[in-house]
């Protein structure tokens, strides 16, 4: 029965994490985004801020995994 209920608090402790904490990161993460991608001068703006956007997806996929049953 233990089995049971790990399995399910680690399936709602993974819910929390994917569906309520990553919205919460990105759009923390967009105004830091957004003014780096205006002072960096390498690339088009567009092409910046996706880049920041998929380092933070990055982050994410390595780093937010670990919490998963």
């Amino acid at each position: 029965m233990s089995y049971i209920l790990e399995l399910i608090i680690g399936l709602i402790f993974t819910i929390f994490l994917w569906l309520i904490l990553f919205p919460i990161v990105l759009v923390l993460a967009t105004p830091v985004i957004l003014i780096m991608s205006l002072f960096s001068r390498h690339d088009r703006y567009a092409v910046r801020v996706r880049r920041g956007y998929r380092h933070v997806f990055e982050f994410w996929l390595d780093y937010g995994l670990w919490g998963m049953p």
